[in-house]
């Protein structure tokens, strides 16, 4: 995604956005090069090895499953606003 330059922005920005298998793919070797971001990247990759294990096509979530979901979001959260 390009973000054009706004009054604000000097120059054009860019966002990758990766999910699922691919996004575990391009974290795992990055890690030893990551500072600030660490913490972030690690808690996506568990987040998706546990959602590999679960992964059911048409399945309905148990609330087990939700609160795990709710817990990495908030966590995530938690770790954008200390970086």
């Amino acid at each position: 995604m390009v973000k054009q330059p706004s009054d604000n922005m000097r120059r054009t920005a860019y966002r990758l956005t990766w999910q699922s298998r691919l996004a575990t793919e391009l974290l795992e070797p990055l890690i030893p090069y990551l500072i600030l971001k660490r913490a972030q990247a690690l808690l996506g990759i568990k987040f998706q090895q546990e959602q590999a294990a679960e992964r059911r096509i048409g399945a309905v979530l148990s609330d087990e499953a939700v609160a795990r979901k709710e817990f990495f979001y908030r966590e995530l959260r938690r770790l954008k606003r200390e970086t």
